[in-house]
């Protein structure tokens, strides 16, 4: 080898893209529908109705949130297969009454994850078949509804903790993605319990600025961004290391097709609902509550990208979409853990954003899961 190509060689190494990336050996997730690779592995058996991939008469649909495939549907799985790391659901400490319904407690992976998971206290689940552990344990001053307890004590990060000696590794990498299902529930309260009278107000407040911004529902949303911020600092009490922590927050849910009507009117009040509560928690997670050294992993700068460009580039690479409007899913048949989209086995719908009113298609995880990368491996 010659001087000048040694050199070349010796400053590629020192100075190249990814020259001082971390080495990913374990990453642990806590979060819900948008993170969770199969916590209730036992929903198929009780519901009689769960759906068979099209193609494969003895394959059943992953228990996960977005479009069917064959393997790897959710960002996780890509991540880990992308970095041969093991990635598995854990569910051993589950809620007691998810026990042989829809969850047999027997996967003790490293992604706590739970469909429906709210920050704190109970979640969106299924009625006496689901009920998803949250995200982590209350703050100071919090408390859940009378009888929710059991659900609580099971919250993911303590899940976690108890499985580890009461200790949260240095080296692990910590990926929290939740409040989603806050908003959700904010969204019906402001259709079932708002007066008349009070949406009316909102509506006019809307036609003449533009804006929605309901106070209660504003609080509610805050106060989760807040119930992350703890799980970060509880994290760290407990071991875990700052530069490790990455907090995703959430797109602007004024994009989906449940906000959207599947693409009929993107400016809307409820458009505009959509994102002010979103807009609320990215906003309250970027003002200064998160240590330092925590960093923000942008869903929504990824996702807005996506609905405006219909594609994305990451690490050099572009990914199209040839839908980012509608849900490749029937819009008022299931909700993205048990559809199958029309005429699935075409592939017609494999490049869509979205698979059902609220989740992206596993395609989407896809893309997902190389721009998660690219946050972790700066």
């Amino acid at each position: 080898m010659n001087k000048k190509a040694f050199f070349t060689l010796i400053v590629c190494y020192f100075f190249c893209s990814g020259a001082f990336a971390q080495e990913l050996k374990n990453i642990v997730i806590f979060g819900d529908s948008l993170s969770d690779s199969g916590y209730t592995n036992n929903f198929h058996n009780i519901d009689s109705g769960w759906p068979l991939i099209p193609g494969d008469l003895k394959e059943v649909k992953q228990p996960t949130f977005t479009s069917p495939d064959k393997g790897n549907t959710v960002w996780i799985q890509f991540l880990s297969q992308d970095n041969q790391i093991s990635s598995t659901p854990n569910n051993i400490y589950t809620p007691s009454e998810n026990i042989n319904r829809s969850v047999k407690p027997v996967l003790d992976g490293n992604n706590y994850a739970a469909g429906g998971a709210t920050t704190v206290c109970k979640g969106l689940g299924n009625k006496g078949d689901y009920t998803p552990p949250p995200l982590g344990p209350l703050r100071e001053g919090e408390n859940c509804l009378v009888g929710q307890e059991d659900i609580q004590k099971h919250n993911q990060i303590d899940s976690y903790l108890k499985q580890h000696q009461n200790k949260a590794d240095p080296d692990s990498i910590y990926i929290i993605w939740g409040g989603a299902n806050n908003l959700f529930i904010q969204l019906g309260y402001f259709a079932d319990n708002r007066s008349i009278l009070s949406k009316i107000y909102y509506l006019m407040k809307y036609k003449v600025t533009g804006e929605v911004l309901p106070d209660h529902e504003i609080l509610k949303v805050e106060s989760a961004a807040e119930d992350i911020a703890s799980d970060v600092r509880y994290l760290i009490k407990h071991g875990a290391e700052p530069r490790n922590i990455f907090v995703v927050n959430l797109p602007d849910l004024g994009i989906t097709p449940a906000a959207t009507e599947n693409g009929i009117d993107a400016k809307s009040f409820k458009v505009e609902l959509f994102n002010s509560l979103s807009g609320a928690f990215n906003e309250k997670l970027a003002s200064n509550i998160l240590p330092d050294s925590v960093s923000i992993i942008d869903a929504q700068k990824f996702f807005n990208t996506i609905v405006k460009d219909r594609k994305i580039k990451v690490n050099g690479v572009e990914y199209s979409f040839s839908d980012v409007t509608h849900s490749a899913c029937d819009f008022d048949g299931p909700n993205a853990l048990t559809c199958i989209p029309k005429d699935y086995v075409s592939g017609r719908y494999d490049k869509y954003l979205f698979a059902g009113q609220v989740h992206p298609t596993s395609y989407t995880h896809k893309v997902l899961s190389k721009y998660i990368y690219s946050f972790i491996n700066k």
